[in-house]
Formats: structure tokens, sequence, C-alpha cells
């Protein structure tokens, strides 16, 4: 009776475990539905990123030439001008007078040659016909001779003064971007006086500070990269300045590449400056995602089949990557896109 009794039970318990389901884990997928990327270092450089100031190779400071008021300013500062186009005018009311003065004084030089010269034609034919001694027609070749002369002195006083009337209109002598302007209308300003700046657009270039432990490197190597609206463009004729200062740095000058648009003088723009090789860890921007101030990737491990939210630490981002400081080391495998392995997780904890 107690061997049945404890066959019965025995045979209860197997009949109950058979029927029990096994449990399942929401992490574990031998073969994940999606796309998985395998991270490896890539050759790259250490780099150094730097704030620059652009500014045209082409600057200038634009003075007066002539005393005035000035009057009107066209043109402001951060404001583009055409070459040669009226930047500000000024008001020579001394200037005209000049000029009419001029003019007039050039009125009075041709009447008076003109005289000299009916006068030099009549005494001639006297000569001929030996009415005048000599001594009278070189008298009269003399005075048309110095009539003449004041006639051409008074030609370049025209001259002169209609250019000192043409500066009351001041104009750019280039192409650019107007970066500094001293004068208001109203003010009064004598030949020299400092009216406004400007920087050229059509060769633009950047300006920076470079720890000088790097002056060296970037001498040797002359790789510099400007970042400009997420594209990298190799600067040319990187130049180290001498150090100008007790910072510990020194002047970097770079060349931007000619037709970059969306540039102009003023702006400040990154400079990546190469310091040495590196073997940097990059992931796609895409695979990344962001929980509240966490940010992570899915990764995948083989040797468990399991799928987890992993914290890392990025550095620059590059184009449509981004440099992996911590979190991630070479031959680990995150998921493409997060929001499908997002799914993928969500789908097998429902499933449990």
């Amino acid at each position: 009776m107690t061997r049945g009794l404890a066959g019965a039970l025995l045979g209860a318990v197997l009949l109950a475990a058979c029927s029990e389901k096994p449990a399942a884990t929401s992490t574990v997928a031998s073969t994940p539905p999606y796309e998985l990327i395998e991270l490896a270092a890539v050759a790259g450089r250490d780099e150094r990123w730097l704030d620059g100031r652009v500014e045209g190779v082409n600057q200038a400071i634009v003075s007066a030439q002539t005393a005035g008021e000035v009057v009107a300013v066209m043109r402001d500062m951060g404001d583009r001008a055409a070459a040669f186009e009226v930047v500000l005018r000024l008001r020579g009311v001394q200037q005209q007078a000049g000029l009419q003065q001029a003019e007039a004084g050039f009125n009075e030089a041709q009447a008076r040659a003109t005289e000299a010269a009916t006068r030099l034609a009549r005494i001639r034919a006297l000569f001929e016909r030996k009415a005048v001694a000599r001594a009278t027609l070189d008298e009269a070749v003399a005075a048309h001779d110095s009539a003449q002369a004041r006639v051409a002195a008074a030609r370049a006083a025209v001259s002169a003064a209609r250019e000192g009337v043409a500066h009351a209109a001041v104009v750019a002598p280039f192409a650019g971007v107007i970066t500094d302007r001293f004068v208001s209308p109203g003010t009064i300003v004598a030949p020299g006086s400092a009216l406004f700046g400007i920087a050229g657009t059509d060769r633009l270039r950047v300006v920076t500070d470079l720890p000088e432990r790097f002056a060296d490197i970037v001498r040797t190597r002359q790789e510099v990269d400007v970042l400009v609206d997420g594209q990298r463009l190799r600067a040319q004729a990187p130049v180290v300045q001498p150090r100008t200062s007790d910072t510990g740095a020194v002047g970097l000058r770079v060349d931007v590449p000619p037709g970059v648009d969306g540039l102009h003088p003023g702006m400040v723009v990154k400079l990546a400056v190469a310091t040495g090789a590196a073997q940097p860890l990059r992931i796609p921007v895409a695979s990344v995602v962001e929980r509240g101030e966490v940010t992570g990737v899915y990764v995948f491990e083989a040797s468990s089949g399991r799928t987890s939210f992993r914290q890392v630490r990025l550095g620059r981002r590059l184009g449509d990557e981004i440099d992996v400081l911590a979190g991630l080391k070479s031959g680990d495998t995150i998921a493409r896109d997060p929001a499908v392995a997002l799914r993928h997780l969500t789908s097998l904890r429902v499933a449990q």
C-alpha cells in the first residue's frame, strides 16, 4: 500500500513538471532581428579643436582724402559692399568753391592766351614787313609762351579741384564686408581721418591661438581642417606665427579654400588641428539613443545572445559619425537602428 502511494505521488510530480512552461528571458535572442554593427578602431589622428575667427586676406581702413562733413552713410557694420560702391558721402563746400575758383582761373588764362596769340600773329606780320623791330617780336613770343604755360597750370588746378570734389563720395576699394565705422552723419573730418574699415570676401582666412607645445607638430604635419556646417575643409597654407604674449600660445593662420559659401569676416568657426596619430572608435550618430540625461546604445552580446542598453560617453562629431570616449571597445556589436532594437526587446517582454 505504501509502495503504491509513493508511485502515485512520483507520477503526479513528473506530470506537473512536464506541463510547466519554461521561463522566458526578455533580452535573450541568439539571432536578433535587427542589423548589427561590429566596432573596430580606425586609423586616425589626435586632434585639438580651436575656435578661430574668419577675416579677409584683403583688409583696409579707408580714410578721408579731403575735409568735409559726413552727410550720409550708405553701408553700416556687417553690410556687404561691392567694389567701388559709394559707402558714405561728404559735403565738400570748400572743395566746390575751390573748383569754381579754379575753373574761373582757367577761363581767364585761356582768354589771355588767346589775346597773346592774336597779338603775336599781328606782330609777326608787321615784322615780316619790317614795320617793327626784332625785340618787339621776341617780346610777343615770350608773352604768348607765358600765356600758354598759365593755361596748362590752370588746367592742372581744375583737375585737382575736381578730384577733391570727387573724393566727397567715398567708395569701397574692393568687394567686402564693412567691419568698422568711425564716423556718423554730422561728423567733421579732415584729410587722413579714418572713415570705415572693410575686409574682402573673395579670399578668407582663419586666425587663432595655438598652444605652443603643438607648434612644431603643426609646422611639420601641416594638417589643419576648417569645420563648416558639419563639413571638413582642408585649410591651405597653415602658418605658425611667433608668440606675441605670455599666454603660452602662438598664432596660427590658415587660408580657407575658395568657393566656400556661408563664411564671412567676423564669424567664429572651429579648426581641427592634427597633433598626433590615434585609433579612434567611431559609431554612426543614428545608432545613439538618449534617455533623459543618459546617452547610450543597444549592445548585442553574441556569447549570451542578450541585447542590453549600455551608457556611453561620446566625443567629437565628424559628419554622420561620432567618437566614442568610453563605454564601448573594439569588437563590440551594436544595433544600427536603436528603435528597431527597442521594439525587439519590448516584444520579448510582452511574450514573457
